[in-house]
């Protein structure tokens, strides 16, 4: 009910503070005056007969978009107030008013960023500060200046982890920001950050990775795009690696969600082919290269598609990370890649000898500091194979841990200890 390109008709804190919450006026001089929609969409809106006022109340009448919540007095006259009340608006026209400068205690030299940086933590805000850095870009262009561009790109892809498969994102990869995104999230990416927060901006070049790749929603679209991250994964060159081994992350994750529509069993050959690049990329001895291998060695085996064991050395080395990787990302990668492959008769896997004994007896002296949610199902998967404890143990530990682990809590644990149970001649519900 403004005009985004016109001067705001209320005074400057007051429409702030409204605009950041959907409030406005009914009606009012002031207000009205500053409405260009007549002029701004003439075609559409110029034969309308209708007032500002009359609309917003057919608009109140006929849906829940706006609703009056009170009256105030508006030059010397008192008026309704009206509120968008759906969260969606709100957010909307929070980050339009942010990108404006409609914002309280708004000074000359305020960023886009100075203005966004103490609510970059909130959970609230992580729906608006995604559409302020997109509206930033688009409304301001014109006197926005590179480094707050920069900046606000920056913090996207820091807070990749809180927007995931927002439908902003295909949008900002394919837009007029696109390649300054993927410049901020692959800066973020090897940049080497501390072990309790490292490997930031995985995320977001996962996200430019695919969405560069796919134009449509279709399987062929996913088969297309494989393939192609199949020859990246192939390359020598670092970045080209990672986000090969990236794009077979979100494509497996897709084949996951495509089993019951799909004959997923068509892409075997091509994941063999991945998997033999990605269980290389594991002895790299860089921290990403570590991550992005693991998490995508782990969706191979999440969809189900391959039923074949790892190499017993890639399965040692996994091992190892899991339990010894310097990165708290790359440790946690490594046991979720491992969690996530079919357990299988341990004479087709040959993993009884890849794990050093000593290195297993540490593992179960630790067992009851292990969580229950991830590592110690992986734990009794990793002595099985082992012949590390007997089978009567194992088949102990296991139903009680199938008993603890709630049903809607990890899906892979429980079913890596179903399967595990059946191997032990164990009935399984």
């Amino acid at each position: 009910m403004y005009d985004p390109h016109g001067a705001p008709g209320i005074s400057g804190c007051r429409l702030c503070c409204n605009v950041a919450r959907g409030r406005f006026p009914a009606c009012g001089g002031a207000f009205v005056s500053g409405l260009y929609a007549r002029e701004a969409l003439p075609t559409e809106l110029g034969y309308v007969k209708g007032s500002v006022d009359e609309f917003i109340h057919r608009v109140e009448d006929r849906s829940s978009l706006l609703m009056m919540t009170g009256h105030d007095v508006e030059n010397g006259q008192l008026v309704e107030f009206f509120e968008f009340r759906h969260l969606t608006f709100q957010e909307f026209l929070a980050a339009r008013a942010m990108v404006e400068g409609w914002h309280p205690g708004r000074k000359e030299n305020d960023t886009l960023v100075s203005v966004l940086e103490p609510h970059f933590e909130e959970e609230r805000w992580r729906e608006v500060i995604p559409l302020a850095a997109v509206l930033g870009g688009k409304a301001t262009e014109a006197q926005a200046r590179p480094e707050t561009i920069r900046a606000a790109l920056d913090a996207l892809v820091r807070l990749s982890d809180y927007y995931g498969e927002n439908t902003f994102v295909p949008m900002l990869v394919r837009g007029h920001y696109g390649l300054d995104f993927q410049a901020a999230s692959v800066s973020q990416f090897f940049t080497t950050q501390s072990p309790a927060n490292d490997l930031r901006g995985v995320i977001a070049l996962e996200s430019v990775v695919w969405w560069q790749a796919i134009e449509e929603d279709t399987v062929a679209a996913y088969s297309s795009a494989a393939e192609g991250f199949l020859t990246m994964l192939e390359q020598s060159e670092r970045l080209a690696s990672c986000k090969g081994a990236m794009g077979i992350t979100r494509f497996c994750s897709k084949l996951s969600r495509l089993r019951e529509t799909t004959n997923i069993e068509s892409f075997v050959k091509l994941l063999r082919k991945a998997r033999v690049k990605l269980q290389q990329m594991i002895f790299a001895e860089q921290p990403q290269e570590q991550f992005v291998a693991c998490q995508a060695i782990g969706t191979t085996g999440e969809c189900r598609v391959l039923t074949v064991p790892l190499e017993p050395e890639a399965y040692s080395q996994i091992f190892h990370l899991w339990r010894r990787a310097s990165s708290g990302s790359v440790r946690w990668a490594a046991g979720w890649c491992m969690i996530q492959q079919p357990v299988l008769p341990r004479e087709v896997t040959h993993y009884e000898s890849s794990v050093p004994s000593s290195k297993m007896k540490n593992l179960l002296v630790e067992y009851e500091q292990l969580d229950f949610w991830q590592e110690k199902p992986l734990a009794l998967v990793c002595a099985w194979y082992a012949h590390a404890q007997s089978n009567g143990e194992i088949t102990k530990r296991s139903r009680k841990l199938m008993q603890e682990v709630p049903q809607t809590a990890n899906e892979s644990s429980r079913r890596a200890l179903r399967e595990l149970l059946k191997h032990l001649g164990e009935d399984v519900e």
